[in-house]
This record gives structure tokens, sequence and C-alpha cells, in this order.
């Protein structure tokens, strides 16, 4: 549920900021073949990469988050079914196997079963 109001609460302060502006973005490969991407070149050989960017649709977002804490809401609800339905069946598997038990016992002791 942490997790859930961090997520919630980061793509809401994303909303409320606003849409960055665009800059351009370089790409360059360093000696040990490792790539890197930054906004700044910084003396090395860089390539600018050509990154289309648009305004973000808050509303959009928004809408997304609530998905994807529906979802999660139902997995979780889902889920807590599924276990409280697993628990009552072995409980009812537990309460067979005691009057089974019961039964066996008296047709030992009584010659039939009085169930």
């Amino acid at each position: 549920m942490k997790t859930l109001t961090i997520a919630i609460a980061a793509l809401l302060s994303l909303a409320v900021t606003g849409t960055a502006t665009a800059s351009d973005i370089y790409k360059w490969t360093d000696e040990d073949g490792n790539v890197h991407y930054t906004d700044r070149p910084e003396g090395v050989q860089v390539e600018r990469v050509g990154v289309d960017s648009r305004p973000t649709d808050q509303n959009h977002v928004l809408e997304m988050a609530q998905a994807r804490v529906d979802a999660r809401a139902d997995a979780v609800e889902a889920r807590d079914a599924e276990a409280e339905s697993t628990a009552e069946q072995e409980q009812l598997q537990a309460e067979k196997e005691r009057l089974e038990r019961k039964r066996a016992h008296a047709a030992t002791h009584f010659g039939s079963s009085p169930l």
C-alpha cells in the first residue's frame, strides 16, 4: 500500500509540474564501449539524437494512474477472495475428515455408524 501511495504521489507531482521544455539530447560512447546519453556535450565526440516530444496530457496520465490503482485493488481483492475460499475449503475438508474419523471410531466400538 505504501508503494502504491508513493507511485500516485509521484504521478501527481509530475502532472502538477507541467510539461518539460524540450532540449537537445546527445549520445556518446566511452572508451569501454558503454553508450551514454546527456543533455550537454562534454567535449567528447557526441552525436545529436533527434527526440520528438509533445506536451503531456495530464488528464490521460491521471486516468492511467487511476486505472493502475483500480487494477491493483481488483487483483488484491481477487487474491483475498481466493485465499478466503481456500481457507473455507480447508475447513470443510478438516470437518469431513473429523466426521469420518468419528464414524470409523463409532463403527469400531458400536458395530455400525450412527450417522
